[in-house]
């Protein structure tokens, strides 16, 4: 079982070289944050061979309930990069609303403090360290 993160393309080229071979393979993607491991609220998506998953489901929902979406490997990388895109959305709409608070004035004192958004989004990439009120830069590149 691989449980890497890839695009479903990547996930099935596996499943051909193992094939090759007479093994089956099941390819497959973790849902979980590390508290929630071993809890009701973390899972595994699967796809690939039906007859691993269905030999070895007992053990991997030791870890997490465990999923499968059907023969092709690349299918349980469909359903990760959804899930995970979804909470790419949300998180860059919380980031985006935080961004439109700072030029109001508005700054609650449970928000982190503007230096430290700034760092952290400067780290990625994703908005210039002088951006932002009094920077003289644009929020979001």
């Amino acid at each position: 079982m691989n449980l890497a993160n890839s695009s479903p393309e990547r996930a099935r080229e596996p499943a051909g070289l193992f094939a090759g071979y007479g093994a089956d393979y099941l390819d497959g993607a973790m849902m979980a944050l590390p508290e929630t491991v071993a809890t009701g609220e973390a899972f595994f998506l699967c796809s690939g061979s039906e007859r691993v998953f269905t030999a070895y489901r007992e053990e991997l929902e030791v870890v997490a309930s465990a999923h499968c979406f059907g023969t092709d490997p690349g299918a349980a990388e469909v359903h990760d990069l959804a899930v995970l895109g979804t909470g790419y959305a949300a998180l860059t709409g919380f980031l985006h609303a935080l961004a439109l608070l700072e030029p109001s004035g508005t700054d609650p004192e449970w928000f982190a403090p503007l230096a430290a958004r700034r760092s952290l989004a400067a780290r990625h990439g994703r908005v210039p360290a002088g951006a932002g009120p009094g920077g003289g830069g644009p929020l979001v590149r």
